[in-house]
């Protein structure tokens, strides 16, 4: 490995809510010999108390110069948490950090979805589920109120990310056509196309 670093990559942010598909797109990214995707490093470092300095030092900073391409993940809910705000408002801030901003327009599997990953604790995995298949209920209330968060939380970051440069991508369009929308997603953040994959598994695909 070269011991020379360079700042010369594009920087990005995969912007979403959970359930959403963002821990598949990540490991895809991952995938790829020039991008380097965090994923929810902000996430790990506030669970481990340390200190959350510049997202410059702790998310890009100088890399191999093989690396095009550096990115995290950011949630919705980060606008809103103390210790997450800061690196969520300097991600707002920087208008060089190009976004990907991913959806899931199943509103109602995104939440059954969620409410299974609560009750099991399991939010992602790499081998395919044998346990018996998590009952979950959801009232009309309980969708309407998710789909009216959901489209207010899309709102507000259409509006803080103006000025950036946005791809808007959906989940639907990942999983049934993972090369036509990776090889977009590649495009964007200024890499060389290379074929991408996930070990991921899909989780209550019952």
């Amino acid at each position: 490995m070269s011991t020379s670093r360079s700042e010369e990559f594009t920087k990005f942010a995969i912007v979403c809510a959970p359930r959403s598909g963002s821990t598949m797109l990540h490991t895809y990214l991952n995938s790829h010999s020039a991008i380097l995707s965090h994923g929810e490093i902000i996430r790990r470092k506030v669970e481990a108390e340390e200190e959350l300095l510049s997202i410059d030092e702790f998310a890009f900073s100088p890399q191999s110069k093989k690396i095009k391409a550096v990115g995290l993940k950011l949630f919705y809910e980060y606008m809103y948490k103390d210790k997450f705000k800061v690196a969520f408002d300097e991600v707002v801030e920087d208008k060089t950090i190009k976004i990907i901003h991913l959806t899931r327009d199943d509103k109602k599997k995104q939440l059954t979805s969620l409410r299974r990953a609560e009750k099991s604790g399991a939010w992602s995995s790499v081998l395919k589920s044998t346990e018996e298949p998590i009952k979950i209920i959801l009232s009309e209330e309980d969708l309407s109120s998710y789909e009216k968060e959901q489209k207010e939380m899309i709102d507000i970051i259409h509006e803080k990310f103006k000025e950036h440069t946005v791809l808007q991508m959906t989940y639907e369009n990942l999983v049934s056509d993972p090369k036509a929308e990776l090889d977009k997603i590649q495009q964007f953040i200024n890499v060389e196309p290379q074929q991408l994959f996930t070990l991921l598994q899909k989780q209550g695909a019952e």
